[in-house]
């Protein structure tokens, strides 16, 4: 089982044409009586939004257990870790709230979620395809 470090960049089973994509590790979180939350960065995707193309996904919440699926090998580890903190805060104050949980499926079917639910104007709801373990009020 891998141990996550913020700044590790690893390649993982991603979409088809995105084999360039990586995942960086923003934080690991544990969470009281929860599995350990890894919080991660991915680039190098092609999000295709009303906006345009999107080449990253600053911010996702997953389980280790759901990383651990996705990931295949550990490419670097670097000190330069890439700024989540915005997405993250908002997060974790939903998630605090009951109102956001943390993705338990691939990575790659979170990318596919993302992209989407922007297409459709939706906010993304991460109890959509998690099994939420927040048993606060």
């Amino acid at each position: 089982m891998p141990e996550y470090h913020p700044g590790q960049v690893w390649t993982y089973k991603n979409r088809k044409g995105e084999e360039a994509s990586r995942v960086i590790i923003c934080k690991v979180e544990p969470l009281s009586g929860e599995e350990e939350v890894v919080h991660i960065q991915v680039t190098g995707v092609r999000v295709e939004t009303p906006y345009g193309m999107q080449n990253k996904v600053t911010h996702l919440p997953m389980y280790r257990s759901a990383v651990n699926e996705s990931v295949l090998e550990l490419e670097s580890n670097s000190e330069d870790i890439p700024d989540c903190q915005e997405g993250y805060d908002s997060w974790k104050k939903a998630y605090e709230k009951g109102g956001a949980g943390i993705f338990t499926i691939s990575i790659a079917d979170c990318v596919d979620l993302l992209e989407e639910a922007m297409n459709k104007g939706e906010p993304v709801e991460y109890e959509e395809q998690t099994e939420t373990k927040n048993d606060q009020p």
